[in-house]
């Protein structure tokens, strides 16, 4: 997504302003080095994990052969037609999950609820001070790096790069700009006619247009989100700005200065330092919280007090030989949200169950919307 300025004059400003934060030719160099030291580092790293699964091949080629001499030794020993037939004290379990119906739980169990962990706070941030971390962009994973002076990684964020159709992200080594936002104001105004929540322009020392922000919203109110676009994250979204949640645009803003080193780049096969986050998904029926970024602080988010109430019972019976128990297992389950919303479509039952062999097996009932989680583990008696 590309900024729009009301008047040439302003830009100029802008790009003036923007100018004075660039990095000595000393300073580049030294980014230059503690890059290539970083690029040492991943190459050793990868060395080393090839190492690594070529020393647990091995182990597990060893461990299989021990437990194939082991189970022959046994047969050897156990002939067929002289194995001892089981106790008529013994416990009978379930020959498949090896649960017992003294496992069920007497009393009725409450499902596990819980909510990812969002700080909550109205305060705008504030710009950061240290200009010495790197951010690398892979446009091919849709992934942002934070790296820090010793050219470790900070974190790995989830992002939307640009489109493409023509509106590719530009590769190259930039830095960061000034981060648009003014005491009391939060927004930048989008080309498109969009707002975007902190924004942090990018030089590229061509038109400057390119920025990390948020997810685009219809107007400059928290609650109108374009929750559609919101569910594009970790995939090519934008006009060739880097889109972010809400939470990752503030803590990078937060976190690096004016002048901090940008890296663009498009690398399929790049082995990043640490797992790429899931971006969370917004249900797109649920009207109540769909207009709002999930990991947005303001006090007002909805999505701080969505609450899921799920209710199953501690067992569901099905008849040996029934097609399907997860279905008899869903059609026991009752999900609702804190609006009363039916939450039926997002439950979701794991787990191995055997329909042909009698007993009892364990199976888990979940419920994930948004930030919020339910779960319960629910026992299917065959019989």
């Amino acid at each position: 997504m590309s900024s729009r300025y009301p008047n040439n004059s302003n830009r100029n400003q802008t790009r003036n302003s923007s100018a004075q934060g660039r990095p000595s030719q000393q300073e580049m160099q030294r980014r230059r080095a503690a890059r290539a030291e970083r690029e040492r580092l991943q190459k050793q790293r990868k060395r080393i994990r090839i190492l690594t699964i070529l020393i647990a091949a091995v182990l597990v080629i060893a461990i299989v052969v021990i437990i194939a001499a082991s189970c022959s030794n046994k047969k050897n020993q156990n002939p067929a037609g002289s194995s001892s037939a089981p106790s008529e004290n013994s416990s009978q379990t379930d020959s498949g999950s090896g649960t017992s119906k003294d496992d069920i739980p007497a009393e009725y169990v409450e499902a596990t609820v819980s909510h990812d962990d969002i700080a909550v706070t109205d305060e705008i941030p504030v710009v950061g001070t240290d200009a010495s971390y790197s951010i690398h962009v892979n446009t091919a994973l849709n992934a942002v790096t934070v790296y820090d002076a010793d050219g470790k990684a900070v974190r790995v964020l989830a992002c939307s790069t640009g489109r493409r159709d023509g509106h590719e992200t530009p590769e190259g080594t930039f830095y960061l700009g000034e981060w648009i936002i003014l005491p009391e104001n939060e927004w930048c105004y989008m080309a498109d006619g969009t707002e975007g929540l902190y924004a942090y322009r990018i030089i590229d020392g061509i038109n400057n247009d390119i920025m990390f922000h948020s997810v685009p919203y219809f107007e400059t109110d928290h609650g109108t989100l374009e929750y559609e676009e919101y569910n594009k994250l970790g995939d090519y979204a934008s006009m060739g700005c880097i889109r972010m949640c809400t939470a990752d645009c503030r803590w990078l803003g937060e976190l690096c200065a004016n002048g901090t080193e940008v890296v663009i780049y498009y690398d399929e096969n790049e082995e990043l330092p640490m797992e790429k986050p899931t971006p969370i998904r917004i249900p797109e029926d649920i009207e109540e919280v769909r207009g709002w970024d999930p990991t947005d602080p303001i006090s007002e988010n909805p999505w701080h007090k969505y609450t899921i109430d799920l209710k199953v019972e501690n067992s569901v019976t099905v008849e040996k030989g029934s097609a399907d128990a997860k279905e008899a297992v869903l059609s026991a389950v009752t999900a609702k949200d804190n609006y009363e919303n039916d939450l039926s479509a997002y439950v979701t039952v794991s787990g191995d169950c055997d329909t042909n062999t009698a007993g009892v097996y364990q199976v888990r009932v979940s419920c994930d919307v948004g930030p919020s989680h339910a779960y319960k583990d629910v026992y299917v008696i065959v019989e």
